[in-house]
């Protein structure tokens, strides 16, 4: 009883500080007012209507993207992180995990020099701050703790990848995060077409340039947003043959139908590094089961599975080519 109170304290607690720090947006500058039409005028292009055939784990993105395009008309998208639709498939607000992923980011030994300046959020989409670190949000430190968790898995740098491949992208948040830790690659995220439209519009909007596939390939560094296979069978094509290539998939293959897991995985067996996290069971799947079948069918890679204590029924997989 008495622990159920205190929690209850200190989650009313934490609301009451995130909110105290809580600021409204300025008013949209000529360049995000561009941006707000140019997210309008893509969605407005976009076909959202039903396939003949969807099963329950798709027909769920469907219906959130119907929702987030009828939100980019009907409100300012530059708030676009205070939509139900976003914040609850995506941006975690002061959930108790989160706190235990804060207090394991303080621990590090780079903390205050590359940690702390990393997840400094800026007010695009208008996040809640965090309320232990009002100058961050829960779901930059929850971003930030999955990259901490895999560089201490895998002993590496996320900093020394020349090319990554973020499957479900959710609005660009990981990406962001990457640049801010100095990743100066090319970074690809692959996602639904309404996904890849508003990471366009968040990543433009925090000053990061968004460039066309051509130009990437181009390109030692960079970063896109594609929704089209073959375009993304393209870049991949062109990955280094160093080694330093990452493939993420936080809760995106997990929550994917099983025959877009087949469409996706054959372009990225070949990378060098894996950061995957994902639930025991995603409606109709089993995902304990697919990933074990995934690691046996991939034995050069040396995999790194790990339950995330705070979050029951999840668990991280990290993976890394043998180097011989």
């Amino acid at each position: 009883m008495l622990r159920k109170l205190k929690n209850k304290l200190v989650r009313f607690a934490g609301k009451t500080i995130a909110a105290y720090h809580d600021r409204p947006l300025p008013p949209a500058t000529q360049r995000e007012q561009q941006l707000v039409e140019q997210l309008r005028a893509d969605y407005a292009a976009l076909d959202l209507s039903d396939p003949a055939d969807v099963r329950e784990s798709h027909a769920e993105w469907l219906e959130n993207c119907r929702r987030v395009k009828e939100l980019a008309f009907r409100d300012d998208p530059r708030s676009f992180l205070r939509w139900h639709v976003i914040s609850g498939a995506m941006f975690p607000k002061n959930a108790s995990y989160v706190d235990v992923e804060y207090k394991h980011l303080r621990s590090l030994p780079d903390w205050a020099g590359r940690w702390l300046p990393a997840v400094r959020e800026n007010y695009v989409g208008h996040p809640l701050p965090y309320h232990r670190c009002p100058q961050s949000s829960p779901n930059l430190i929850h971003h930030a703790y999955h990259v901490a968790r895999y560089e201490q898995a895998t002993r590496s740098s996320v900093c020394d990848l020349d090319f990554v491949v973020e499957f479900g992208g959710g609005y660009g948040s990981l990406c962001r995060l990457f640049q801010n830790l100095g990743f100066s690659g090319r970074y690809v995220i692959f996602d639904l077409p309404v996904f890849t439209t508003l990471q366009r519009f968040y990543l433009q909007s925090i000053g990061l340039d968004v460039c066309s596939i051509e130009s990437l390939t181009a390109s030692a560094d960079g970063i896109a947003c594609v929704s089209n296979l073959k375009e993304l069978a393209s870049i991949c094509s062109t990955r280094p043959s160093s080694g330093g290539s990452l493939f993420i998939a936080l809760w995106s293959l997990s929550e994917s139908p099983l025959h877009t897991r087949d469409e996706i995985l054959p372009l990225v067996e070949p990378f060098g590094a894996w950061m995957i996290g994902y639930q025991s069971r995603f409606h109709e799947v089993d995902n304990l089961a697919f990933f074990e079948g995934f690691k046996t069918a991939n034995p050069h890679i040396r995999w790194i599975e790990q339950p995330i204590e705070q979050m029951p029924g999840n668990r991280y997989l990290f993976g890394l080519a043998d180097p011989t």
